[in-house]
């Protein structure tokens, strides 16, 4: 902090000083921040000449974001300046930075502009750089005409943070309209935190509109996934109507998943009335799933009263066994020799 704040003062003093004080000064963190700060400094007055100095004195990565700090001065001030400087920037990471920065700044003020500027860019990487940085700002406030263009000019990484973001800010502005989209994705990571999002969105108005979007997406894992974020948005609100639907899903590894992830819900804020609900289901699968979901969220938070009530279920009960493994280990957790007295005091059955 000393050193930036003497260099500082420095510049401000004598910039010729500060400049050949940096070209003498060794490699290093100290000389990285002051490259930063000089040269973005003497950016505002002498632009080429800031970016001729950081042709040969940024040689490292984080040195390299020189040319960030330097064409966001550049665009805020004149972007035809600021393109005509591009000449002076190096190919490579240093030209991306530049780019990226310019970018996102002309995209503030003129989208349409930046983005028919980012299009014609010769080289494919710098294109697709460009073009990403001038998308992502175009999503904060026009998330749909974004998704377009993504799909339109962006592969690979770039599209898919672009659609990532433009899915998440239309998630927030139109559930409704982003869950369209989210159903006609590929599959892969992209679509499935899209889902999950807009689950949980459609869940906070609606539980039941979102349990039916369910239907669109593909049958398995992500299914599954979105059906939690719904319940758990749906108990918070209305932990009756969120029992009943389970209770009336059709039987099957799906309800019985969706069973001990709601047990595990309502028993974070009421045990019994988690016990009873799921003593309740007629499915015996179903069930065996949500008393294991009930012992181990009790447990989290008493462990020793979810032990015990776990070891009280039936002998004959096919969930008595996990659900004491899965409270016990949070009894551990708290206090080891209070749960090795009570495992002492078990059957020899259950003490292997």
């Amino acid at each position: 902090m000393d050193f930036g704040f003497i260099l500082a003062l420095l510049f401000k003093q004598n910039p010729e000083a500060a400049v050949a004080y940096m070209r003498a000064m060794p490699q290093g963190e100290e000389y990285t921040e002051g490259l930063l700060m000089v040269l973005g400094a003497l950016g505002q007055s002498e632009p080429k000449r800031a970016l001729i100095l950081a042709h040969d004195m940024a040689t490292t990565r984080e040195q390299r974001l020189i040319y960030s700090i330097l064409f966001d001065q550049f665009a805020r001030r004149d972007v035809p300046s600021a393109l005509s400087y591009l000449e002076l920037v190096p190919a490579g990471e240093s030209r991306v930075n530049a780019l990226r920065a310019l970018a996102t700044i002309w995209a503030g003020s003129d989208a349409a502009s930046a983005i028919n500027w980012a299009e014609h860019l010769g080289d494919a990487t710098e294109r697709a750089a460009a073009l990403e940085a001038t998308l992502i700002t175009l999503s904060t406030h026009d998330p749909r005409r974004t998704l377009e263009l993504a799909q339109q000019f962006l592969s690979g990484g770039p599209l898919d943070r672009i659609l990532a973001a433009s899915l998440k800010q239309l998630t927030a502005d139109d559930p409704q309209a982003a869950s369209q989209m989210v159903s006609r994705l590929p599959a892969g990571t992209v679509q499935i935190a899209a889902a999950l999002d807009v689950a949980r969105a459609l869940a906070a108005q609606q539980p039941e509109t979102a349990v039916s979007w369910l239907k669109t997406l593909p049958d398995g894992e992500l299914q599954g996934l979105a059906l939690n974020n719904v319940l758990d948005v749906w108990c918070a609100k209305n932990p009756q109507d969120a029992g009943q639907y389970v209770a009336q899903m059709s039987e099957g590894p799906g309800q019985d998943a969706a069973a001990g992830h709601l047990a595990q819900a309502l028993a974070a804020a009421n045990p019994p009335a988690a016990i009873h609900w799921a003593e309740g289901l007629e499915s015996d699968s179903a069930r065996n799933g949500a008393v294991v979901g009930v012992a181990s969220a009790w447990a989290r938070s008493e462990p020793e009263a979810a032990t015990r009530w776990a070891g009280d279920l039936g002998a004959d009960d096919p969930a008595r066994a996990e659900s004491m493994r899965s409270a016990l280990s949070y009894w551990v957790l708290e206090d080891a020799s209070a749960a090795g007295r009570f495992v002492q005091t078990l059957p020899e059955a259950d003490r292997v």
